[in-house]
């Protein structure tokens, strides 16, 4: 029997063989005349040394060295392609699947040479997953305690940890990624760098954190009030102060010692839990001064518990919540995935199927058999005259066939990457069993279509795509952003072009965010996510927009064209954008930037975020057709939605039941699903006197704005409405506090002697 097996991407093997680039060596310091292993990096650079030095920085290493003494062919870092031996003369080389530059490093960690140290968090992540993966304690406590690491953006600190599996810094990028919000155009540049299973991991740990911090500060707040009798302020020791300070004080401490933590602790706490976005250091010592703001400091304080706080004070406040919430951080830290998402393979234990008509022609000459394990008995005639690629295979020589035991000669049978769905549906179409058609899911279609191009049946494509079109086989439309956004990542997975830019313009009809995505941003990658814009086809003021690792967006003019502008022309350095510096050094043309609200220094991440609106409007950013402007309205509309949706999903909600009657008329109406509607009341967290002129402060129902057409949500703050006889008075005034506060102190005079209620 004769089996050949096709993976995902193969192509016909290249005539010839591929050399590997000869070994050179690095040189100094690791060229060690007594050496007795050679470390060869991916790029064929040898580094000489001794033994006994990886066998005492690392674990992993003294394994390998182990087994390779004892022929023992299994690897402890598990992954039997992770290494090779070679020979070279009469040292043994060790061939590891990291670059010269990152073994340099590691290796300058553990040897006594003068240390290496990468200058940027892109080298400094790979070195890390080095050292990780071959277990250098030594060099991982020396890596973790470099700057790049803590970076102030977390999102891309994220996308390389992940890449090179490294929990610890994952957890401590999602910890830090809590207070910025998680969008496509917020990610900007750093996108490029994610994959789709990457991002879904964050998306996932991010949601899973804000649960679990939520819960730690609840408990850790109600440990900290039952601690009344150790208030913050008796922790104060001052070592020279003199003796009426010291006697004050310490009988300002006896009085405090039954007396609760501080209001402020306890108001910054309660905040977080629903907002985890207020949880950093800088946001406790805002909320500490606000408090102080409102009661005054030192013995004129109002607060006697929050009277001497310092500085000291509140950085081990901020230390005691970050333990509490270690803890908690670990549950999400196991929950971290490093695997892709893979489409499942068949085991050799799944018995083979043989499938039915049309595919159990006795005159069949092969055998095509599927990822799970399915026979489709067809004719090498039908492949050759559909597919180039079979065309091709099928004309090398071929192993002499095998006999079976009862001595009819088998078949020779080919091992597909493909399911038995799609190789029934690609098979059906090739050979028109029209009976065998059905309506197509977006999966499905993507596949098939991806089938057929992978084995170049251009024939076979034109016929799919017209089937697509009729509607007893056409795929569904989209009913929702999930499945246009599924359309979309499959075909750029599989380079089509045509559907990506149709599954492109039926998200247009939805609010686009990553959490809309769900589990499918897993197919797509952060390139992918990016792409939107050139298959829109976008234009700037008429010149084409490209995309540049280093300068992001950008328009490119003729240099024969009569433009003026007053922008900077841009050169391109970045590898990545070699094709971009091709066409201005050859091409004869100009690449500007597209403009930034922040000057020309900076980059634009999305020419499709809310501030380029205006410009979709005024005729500035065009692409054929309306899709860019229809695009960028519908960012517009669903904006403030966005925005908002965190928090009005996480009021706090009381329903009335049988248990609790809020004295409110039973609910006869029913919602889509037939169920009956429930009645409830929203309880407003509210700070009454949350800033210095004794303002209140909430974030979702307290700040007025007024209900628009093209703002979805925006209608919710004109359901809030004051009872019978009194009414809601706003006003918006700018650096006028001090004001404010003398009518806050008259109104309080008001409240007393006319039973008025109010505030400002």
């Amino acid at each position: 029997m004769v089996v050949l097996e096709l993976n995902h991407g193969d192509t016909l093997p290249p005539i010839g063989t591929h050399v590997d680039p000869s070994p050179v060596d690095f040189g100094a310091p690791y060229d060690d005349e007594d050496a007795d292993i050679i470390i060869r990096s991916s790029d064929a650079v040898d580094f000489r040394l001794q033994k006994l030095f990886l066998v005492k920085a690392s674990r992993i290493f003294k394994e390998l060295l182990l087994r390779r003494s004892s022929n023992s062919q299994p690897s402890p870092t598990g992954s039997q392609d992770s290494h090779r031996w070679e020979q070279k003369g009469d040292v043994a080389v060790l061939c590891l699947p990291e670059d010269r530059n990152v073994l340099e490093s590691l290796l300058s960690l553990v040897l006594p040479v003068s240390p290496v140290i990468p200058t940027s968090l892109e080298l400094v992540m790979p070195l890390l997953g080095a050292a990780t993966k071959y277990q250098m304690h030594s060099a991982i406590s020396v890596i973790r305690r470099l700057e790049q690491i803590s970076s102030d953006n977390p999102f891309r600190v994220y996308s390389l940890a992940w890449r090179f599996r490294l929990r610890g810094e994952c957890l401590m990028a999602v910890r830090l990624s809590l207070d910025r919000p998680l969008t496509i155009e917020g990610l900007g540049e750093d996108l490029c760098l994610f994959s789709g299973q990457a991002l879904l991991e964050l998306v996932n740990c991010r949601s899973r954190s804000n649960a679990v911090i939520s819960d730690a500060l609840r408990l850790y707040r109600v440990s900290k009030a039952a601690e009344a009798s150790t208030p913050v302020s008796t922790q104060i020791s001052s070592p020279e102060v003199s003796s009426d300070s010291s006697h004050k004080k310490s009988k300002k401490s006896v009085s405090q010692k039954n007396a609760d933590p501080g209001p402020w602790l306890q108001q910054y706490l309660s905040r977080c839990e629903s907002d985890t976005t207020a949880l950093n250091r800088r946001q406790l010592y805002f909320a500490f001064h606000d408090h102080l703001r409102a009661h005054g400091t030192g013995e004129d304080s109002t607060c006697s518990a929050c009277a001497d706080v310092s500085a000291d004070i509140l950085d081990r406040e901020w230390a005691a919540v970050e333990d509490a919430l270690s803890g908690a951080m670990q549950m999400v830290s196991d929950m971290i995935s490093f695997e892709e998402a893979t489409p499942q393979q068949a085991t050799s234990s799944v018995s083979v199927q043989a499938l039915g008509w049309p595919f159990t022609a006795d005159d069949a000459d092969l055998i095509l058999r599927s990822s799970d394990l399915v026979d489709f008995r067809v004719y090498k005639s039908s492949l050759r005259a559909s597919s180039i690629f079979f065309r091709d295979m099928l004309s090398l020589p071929q192993p002499s066939e095998s006999l079976s035991q009862n001595g009819n000669q088998t078949l020779p049978i080919i091992a597909m990457a493909e399911d038995s769905q799609t190789l029934h549906d690609l098979l059906s179409v090739l050979m028109h069993a029209s009976p065998m058609y059905h309506r197509f899911s977006v999966t499905e279609a993507i596949n098939v279509l991806a089938a057929a191009q992978k084995y170049q049946m251009e024939g076979l494509m034109t016929t799919i795509r017209s089937l697509l079109q009729d509607p007893k086989f056409a795929v569904p439309p989209p009913i929702g952003p999930g499945t246009a956004f599924t359309a979309y990542a499959l075909a750029c997975k599989h380079q089509l072009a045509e559907e990506a830019l149709q599954a492109a313009r039926s998200t247009l009809e939805f609010p686009f965010t990553l959490e809309s995505c769900g589990g499918d941003l897993s197919l797509a990658s952060g390139d992918a996510l990016r792409v939107a814009p050139l298959l829109l086809r976008l234009s700037w003021q008429e010149w084409p927009l490209f995309h540049s690792r280093e300068h992001g967006w950008t328009f490119r003019v003729s240099q024969n064209a009569a433009y003026t502008t007053r922008q900077t022309p841009i050169d391109f350095h970045d590898p990545a954008d070699e094709v971009l510096q091709a066409m201005g050094l050859q091409g004869g043309h100009v690449f500007y930037k597209v403009p930034h609200k922040d000057g020309e220094s900076a980059n634009v991440g999305s020419p499709l975020g809310k501030t380029f609106i205006k410009y979709a409007q005024d005729g500035t950013l065009t692409s054929p057709g309306d899709e860019a402007k229809n695009a960028l309205d519908m960012n517009a509309q669903c904006s403030y939605w966005i925005s908002a949706r965190d928090r009005v999903m996480k009021q706090m909600v009381v329903w009335q039941n049988r248990s609790l009657d809020m004295g409110m008329p039973a609910a006869h109406d029913t919602d889509d699903a037939g169920a009956a509607k429930k009645l409830g009341v929203i309880i407003p967290q509210v700070i009454t006197m949350g800033t210095v002129t004794r303002r209140a402060i909430e974030k979702t129902w307290l700040t007025a704005s007024n209900a628009k057409k093209n703002r979805v949500g925006s209608e919710l703050k004109a359901m809030v409405r004051a009872p019978d006889g009194y009414a809601i008075v706003g006003a918006d005034v700018d650096s006028e506090e001090p004001l404010l506060y003398y009518v806050s102190v008259v109104a309080s005079v008001l409240v007393v002697a006319s039973k008025w209620n109010g505030s400002t």
